[in-house]
């Protein structure tokens, strides 16, 4: 019987974008966005993609990347870097010592705020794109905490522990139907018969 026993049902599949608690590392190319509705972008082959995870290292020809090789965006294109001692600023700046006495910039990270998060949709990892026909985020001046990164925002053993919890109630679910037809079974078998 549907109505007694409807099954399990795939709701939904949605991304929590909530913020997660930020580590400090110490490392010159990671920083952490302090806006929970800004992103990076990255420079792919598909276009530009969207990212909260600010792990960034060096590349061998001096490109600013992430760990999966994609390449991080300035305000002006992918940045890179020919002088030592470069290191990411709370404005996005990207500062080297140089020679002189003030750094040299070498470009900007490029940080995009989405109004509506809903119209992301994950790519791989933690990338994201825009849904199509979603407008195009608004790039804004990076607020961020060099020297740190995000980190996910669920709890392996509250998942655990949520998943069990759901199992145990499949198990009772499945037991009361398995209850419901064995008395529907012994009500049909009694019914009619000569007392």
């Amino acid at each position: 019987d549907h109505d007694r026993n409807p099954g399990v049902t795939n709701i939904e599949i949605k991304t929590d974008f909530s913020p997660g608690p930020v580590k400090i590392t110490g490392d010159d190319f990671n920083a952490a966005l302090n806006n929970p509705n800004d992103f990076f972008v990255v420079v792919t082959a598909d276009g530009e993609q969207y990212t909260r995870s600010g792990e960034f290292t060096l590349s061998a020809e001096g490109d600013i990347v992430m760990s999966a090789g994609a390449r991080v965006s300035g305000d002006g294109g992918p940045i890179n870097i020919n002088q030592p001692g470069a290191r990411i600023q709370p404005n996005g700046n990207i500062e080297s010592r140089g020679v002189g006495p003030n750094p040299a910039i070498a470009g900007t990270l490029k940080v995009v705020r989405v109004a509506n998060l809903d119209s992301l949709e994950r790519v791989e990892g933690s990338r994201f794109r825009l849904k199509r026909g979603a407008p195009a985020p608004e790039a804004v001046q990076p607020d961020l905490t060099p020297g740190a990164v995000e980190m996910a925002n669920v709890s392996a053993i509250s998942s655990m522990v949520d998943m069990i919890n759901a199992n145990r109630a499949f198990e009772m679910n499945t037991k009361a139907a398995i209850t419901l037809d064995a008395m529907d079974t012994a009500a049909i078998n009694q019914v009619g018969r000569p007392r």
